[in-house]
């Protein structure tokens, strides 16, 4: 399948609308699974950066070179980037952005110990990852269910899964210290088959109360730090606890429900529709 993610600019509960915000203008960026490249697309324009991408899919490569915004665009599976390619871009990047990114790799950590490099002495990674601990993975779990979908948090293509605590680990482990961090919401019932409907009132009300329930993806920027790790853990952590209710995701009207009804009900539609876009 194509990714193709055009960017609405009113709509703040994207994390490529939030990835796009946390660029600087005339920044050197690495847009790592750029994909066709539309967000690649928005910063050249907008923001004047200097862009590289590094993409998968042949076919994706092609449509985000033919915007003519990338310097280049290298067809890579990063499950074997070599050091040869960090080496050939040392400190030469402002950002790089892996938007949902690492939960398709083997070695997460592999990968952006190979790409620390690639950053310039105070560069960022801005990454963003879904929640495993979202409501409907919960849910699921207790009802004995943990079913693939076409896209969401548990996209058939997902191998890694992340919460809040073990994305914190995974940083502080790799010298990585967060410096801002933003999420993006989704319906409690997301795109798992079966709902919180279908669990004891007190069981679903206790679930709700979490705030971190209600959170698709953890959207942030981090930079390297090499403080010892307990206490970058403990400086990192301290994002990821919400001390109060972030609220609820407001799109739960008809094209949300629509949306879920396709994922859960009729996913071959997915392709059907991409096939039409």
């Amino acid at each position: 399948m194509l990714y193709k993610h055009p960017l609405n600019f009113n709509n703040k509960n994207d994390s490529a609308v939030i990835l796009f915000d946390f660029v600087k203008e005339n920044s050197t960026v690495l847009d790592v699974g750029c994909a066709c490249g539309n967000l690649g697309e928005k910063l050249h324009k907008l923001k004047k950066c200097t862009l590289f991408g590094i993409e998968y899919n042949p076919q994706s490569a092609a449509k985000a070179l033919a915007k003519n915004v990338y310097e280049q665009v290298n067809i890579l599976d990063l499950n074997s980037l070599d050091d040869v390619w960090s080496i050939k871009h040392f400190q030469h990047f402002d950002y790089i952005i892996l938007g949902d990114v690492l939960e398709h790799l083997l070695s997460p950590v592999d990968v952006l110990n190979k790409l620390k490099p690639c950053l310039k002495e105070n560069g960022e990674f801005l990454i963003s990852l879904p929640n495993a601990a979202h409501a409907s993975i919960k849910a699921n779990l207790l009802l004995n269910h943990f079913d693939y979908t076409e896209i969401g948090i548990l996209d058939k293509t997902h191998l890694r899964f992340y919460t809040a605590f073990s994305i914190a680990q995974m940083l502080s482990e790799n010298n990585l210290s967060v410096i801002e961090l933003k999420t993006t919401l989704l319906p409690p019932d997301g795109y798992q088959q079966l709902t919180l409907k279908n669990l004891p009132s007190e069981i679903a009300s206790f679930i709700l109360a979490d705030p971190q329930s209600h959170i698709m993806q953890f959207v942030f920027r981090c930079k390297n730090n090499p403080k010892p790790v307990k206490k970058l853990f403990k400086d990192n952590i301290k994002y990821f606890k919400f001390t109060q209710n972030i609220g609820q995701c407001s799109q739960q009207g008809v094209i949300f429900k629509l949306k879920r009804l396709i994922i859960t009900r009729f996913p071959k539609l997915l392709k059907l529709i991409e096939t039409i876009r």
